[in-house]
């Protein structure tokens, strides 16, 4: 299973990768912290990038990536709260 986890956690790479690149730009942000917007044209676009021959290390890598994506989500909300 090390290239499921490999993947996993790539995925969670991935979305720091293209947060960093977001916060560059409003517009771009603006469509990463939609839900729909960050799976289908961010999380899957990159797995399908990283791994294009193996729909099983998409997954993963898509799930990983969302797990990120939540995470950011959920502490951007406790900081607004606070």
């Amino acid at each position: 299973m090390p290239q499921v986890q490999a993947a996993w956690e790539r995925g969670q790479v991935l979305f720091q990768e293209d947060l960093a690149h977001a916060m560059t730009n409003p517009e771009e942000m603006e469509y990463l912290s939609m839900i729909d917007f960050a799976e289908d044209c961010y999380a899957v676009a990159d797995a399908r990038k990283t791994y294009p021959y193996d729909r099983m290390l998409q997954a993963w890598a898509t799930s990983g990536y969302m797990l990120a994506w939540w995470r950011h989500v959920l502490a951007e909300e406790d900081a607004s709260v606070s």
